[in-house]
């Protein structure tokens, strides 16, 4: 597994990640956005004003954390990937970046 910076090119998957992984850990939430308005959001909102990384296995995308200022907004990981440690390394790394971590959570 590496992590990585997150390039424009990761877009779709990070899409996808988001989406898929809410709605398997948390089928109750609401989804009140369509995926074009995720994507849009992710691309010029996300990767545009904090920092992103993501996690590879094999190559492929299985994660992702976004953040900025000491706070963590978003850390995802594909449903199949779950267990495999990708989200402790993205939230380690996270973690590393700043002397105090806040996020909020569902």
């Amino acid at each position: 597994m590496i992590l990585r910076p997150a390039h424009p090119r990761d877009i779709d998957r990070i899409t996808s990640i988001h989406r898929t992984a809410r709605a398997a850990a948390m089928p109750w939430l609401a989804v009140v956005h369509s995926e074009a308005e995720d994507r849009w959001f992710l691309e010029h909102r996300v990767l545009a004003e904090q920092t992103v990384q993501v996690a590879e296995i094999c190559g492929a995308v299985v994660g992702f954390a976004a953040y900025d200022d000491g706070w963590l907004h978003h850390l995802y990981v594909a449903p199949n990937a779950w267990r495999q440690g990708a989200g402790a390394r993205l939230l380690s790394q996270s973690q590393g970046t700043s002397p105090a971590l806040q996020l909020w959570t569902f």
